[in-house]
């Protein structure tokens, strides 16, 4: 069984689930969200993950019973009143065990099987969890994920030691079987379920109980994994996928692709687990737009122009015979039609083996036997998965964590993808690609040729010319092209790069721009008095004073005898804007996670 995949959206409340085998012989992860009505009437929404352990076969089988049991009985459940939901629960997973550790004691092969369960419920939006083992929850808040909090604990050795007291955290996590698991199903004949919801790292589970049924809002977003997802890579660096990587997929992305991107992305990085998430969307949430840095300030600046071009032409339209000024601007033209709905996208990269053939870390060079030359900058990662020519490939397939890459292409197709499926393609001439993971932004350059192309991950193909940049932001699609900055990229393949002396340009046809704005320093207006001999100045409370340098035209001067009136006035604005983990106890035999 190598990959399982699954999408629905019961009662507003969106749903995905994805599970790959990754470095494992077999698969022994299950997934399942769906909605439950239970035999009292109670309608749920229950996901659940459950991470088998043990030898050959029997982690799947116990991880598969453990799930048949949560979900058989919470549909024949009589339970009729939400505040009985925990306890349902622990009682479900009680029994869950009960089942797996009678299944492996009748035969003696199946000795020592058992599994994770995490199991997330759903009742008129509020959030009940229960665990047991080091599958995880997070609660993503926001609509960019602004907070996230792991609602769930470990049940490892080195959790258990922590919370007793026995050892520091840091002494604990590196000791040799601090990822052993304490708490499982079907390994003992009981099991301590914690029904905890952590809201706060250093609650306790007994504290954190208080948490059951905490309200959901749109914008919350849950996501139930196996520790395949964010286990510590084999450099120990981060984990396979980080949270801050979480958070920006399934804010950016619908729950039915976010699950299966986010295994993707730890199954591409060479995940030794099998892996699986489950992502469930509160009603009413939004997708997250994020904004690249550099157009973020670009925009300021932009605004800022705009505010000053306004006020020019207001001060403008006081003057008299006002002489329109001549402001000669350079554009870059744009092509209207370079996306084109026609061209279809080549096979996401995202649908990729689950082989890599090789890993290339910058800076470094790599000449593939097809002619396709590989420069990859400093701190660059690239993963070989194709390579023309081997194993009835046609295409060379790329994958770029991160950084910056030149690919020369002399008649094979090359196509370079992110983790999110992104990709930039050519088949002949310079292409530099960058992946700023960021400022979530990937850029294609096209530095020679005429065949390349950017393919949005969510929507849109545009084609590139020599000379021509684009890149896939928060939007998801491709932007339309712009003059391209061969700088970064003559910095690390000079032989092969045309040396920058376009970049010049550009900042000679924007250097008129400020020129014209001071012209209109020529007329002040101050000194635009309008002639009384051609337009008589009025006086119209007859008070011998005309109305320029009356103090009080219609009045008396205030403060004299006259009772010239004290006059006030005044304004308002207005303003705007706004905007988890920990340990506790309980202890079963230990288990090999």
């Amino acid at each position: 069984m190598g990959k399982q995949s699954d999408t629905n959206s019961v009662a507003q409340i969106s749903l995905g689930t994805a599970c790959e085998q990754g470095g494992r012989s077999n698969i022994e992860d299950r997934v399942d969200a769906r909605h439950v009505t239970t035999a009292g009437g109670l309608s749920l929404t229950v996901a659940m993950v459950a991470d088998g352990v043990g030898g050959s076969n029997f982690g799947e089988r116990a991880a598969e019973l453990a799930l048949e049991v949560v979900f058989n009985e919470l549909e024949s459940s009589s339970l009729a009143d939400p505040a009985g939901i925990p306890e349902l629960l622990r009682q479900v997973l009680e029994d869950a065990n009960t089942a797996v550790y009678q299944e492996g004691r009748a035969e003696k092969e199946k000795r020592g099987m058992g599994s994770t369960a995490t199991v997330a419920v759903v009742h008129d939006s509020k959030l009940y969890l229960a665990n047991v083992g080091d599958s995880r929850a997070y609660l993503i808040r926001g609509s960019k994920g602004e907070r996230l909090f792991q609602l769930t604990m470990d049940h490892t050795w080195a959790w258990e030691m922590v919370t007793l007291g026995r050892l520091g955290k840091t002494e604990a996590e590196n000791h040799p079987k601090a990822e052993e698991l304490v708490r499982s199903i079907g390994y003992g004949e009981h099991v301590t379920v914690d029904l905890g919801l952590y809201r706060n790292g250093d609650d306790s589970e007994e504290k954190s109980r208080k948490n059951q049924g905490l309200q959901l809002k749109p914008n919350d977003r849950i996501v139930l994994c196996s520790d395949g997802l964010i286990k510590e890579r084999h450099n120990g660096n981060q984990p396979y996928v980080t949270e801050t990587e979480i958070t920006q997929t399934v804010t950016r992305q619908a729950p039915e692709k976010a699950a299966p991107t986010l295994v993707q992305m730890a199954i591409n990085r060479h995940a030794d687990d099998n892996v699986s998430a489950i992502v469930l969307e509160m009603p009413g949430s939004k997708r997250a737009f994020y904004l690249p840095t550099a157009i973020l300030f670009g925009g300021i600046g932009f605004i800022l122009i705009l505010g000053l071009v306004g006020l020019f032409a207001f001060w403008s339209s006081t003057r008299p015979d006002p002489q329109p000024p001549i402001m000669d601007v350079a554009t870059v033209p744009v092509e209207e039609d370079v996306i084109d709905a026609n061209i279809t996208p080549s096979p996401r990269a995202t649908q990729v083996p689950e082989a890599v053939l090789e890993e290339l870390v910058g800076p470094t060079q790599l000449a593939l036997a097809d002619g396709t030359r590989l420069d990859l900058g400093a701190d660059t990662t690239v993963q070989v998965l194709t390579k023309a020519g081997e194993n009835g490939e046609t295409a060379v397939q790329l994958l770029l964590e991160q950084g910056l890459l030149v690919v020369k292409a002399t008649g094979t197709p090359v196509i370079v993808a992110n983790p999110y499926g992104v990709q930039a393609e050519i088949t002949n001439g310079l292409l530099g690609v960058q992946n700023d993971t960021d400022a979530f932004r990937f850029s294609a350059v096209c530095l020679l040729g005429s065949n390349c192309r950017l393919v949005g991950d969510l929507e849109g193909v545009v084609g590139l010319t020599e000379g021509q940049s684009s890149f896939v932001g928060g939007s998801g699609k491709p932007e339309n092209p712009g003059n391209a900055d061969y700088a970064i990229y003559y910095a690390i393949a000079s032989d092969v790069v045309p040396a920058p002396t376009a970049t010049p340009t550009p900042t000679a046809t924007f250097t008129p721009t400020p020129t014209p704005t001071n012209t209109p320093t020529r007329i002040p207006p101050t000194k635009t008095p309008v002639p009384p001999t051609e337009t008589p100045i009025p006086d119209s409370d007859a008070d011998g004073f005309n109305d320029q340098v009356d103090q009080c035209p219609g009045e008396s001067a205030p403060g004299t005898s006259d009772g010239c009136p004290e006059q006030s006035g005044g304004g308002n604005g207005g303003n705007g804007g706004n905007g988890g983990n920990g340990g506790n106890g309980g202890s079963d035999a230990p288990v090999d996670g």
